[in-house]
């Protein structure tokens, strides 16, 4: 363990100004009633993240952006149900041709960024760092600028602090 402690003492853009300053890899836990994730860094960038439980499935992004169908989704999905543990369904979706790569990356770094962006919003919580830890070899990675998701992810909450301030 490198670095450990409690949201309501370090807060999540201080935890990860400080992974990147230091170029480290490895995974930041965080973890809350009901509620846990990781956001995975390279050198200091960070390049995946998940969350349980999940805000939306990239199966489902997929479809909301249009790149797929219902019937893909259902046919990628009972292939993923054949094919057993650690299938992943955007690399099903690629091998069937229903997508290309760009748009499988696309949507995985916006799944991240959702993921990344939503543990913004925790008020509290514990997280702790470490180096041991990378996920699953077959998943899309891309690489994030760790200044750009914290730029985005205070803006994020300063609009939903400015609707509930106007809806009371």
């Amino acid at each position: 363990m490198l670095l450990q402690g409690n949201l309501q003492e370090f807060s999540l853009p201080n935890v990860l100004q400080l992974v990147k300053m230091s170029a480290k890899s490895g995974s930041l836990t965080i973890r809350r009633e009901g509620e846990s994730g990781k956001i995975f860094f390279r050198r200091g960038m960070i390049y995946y993240a998940y969350s349980a439980p999940q805000l939306l499935p990239l199966g489902e992004r997929l479809i909301k952006a249009g790149a797929i169908g219902r019937e893909e989704l259902r046919q990628a999905l009972a292939a993923q149900k054949r094919a057993g543990a650690g299938a992943r369904i955007g690399s099903i979706l690629l091998k069937r041709g229903d997508i290309d790569r760009d748009t499988l990356e696309q949507a995985v770094r916006e799944q991240i960024e959702d993921t990344a962006f939503n543990f913004f919003s925790w008020p509290d919580g514990e997280f702790e760092f470490g180096a041991e830890e990378s996920p699953p070899k077959e998943d899309i990675f891309v690489e994030m600028n760790v200044e750009t998701v914290i730029m985005e992810g205070c803006r994020r909450i300063d609009e939903w602090e400015l609707i509930f301030e106007q809806l009371g």
